[in-house]
């Protein structure tokens, strides 16, 4: 099993730049997801903080 995780791993070592980019794109994909989830949670399935609907 060893092997293959150094096999899965050639490319990033010959090629800095695509490990970089990888990186990037999955930290910046992850970001991206957390924040709609936490913009959707917020405003779409928690009620809203209102005492009674007639505002008084």
């Amino acid at each position: 099993m060893l092997n293959t995780i150094r096999h899965a791993f050639r490319p990033f070592r010959s090629h800095p730049s695509f490990a970089l980019v990888t990186v990037l794109v999955l930290g910046l994909g992850t970001g991206a997801a957390t924040t709609v989830f936490t913009v959707v949670d917020s405003v779409v399935l928690r009620p809203l903080p209102i005492t009674s609907p007639t505002g008084s």
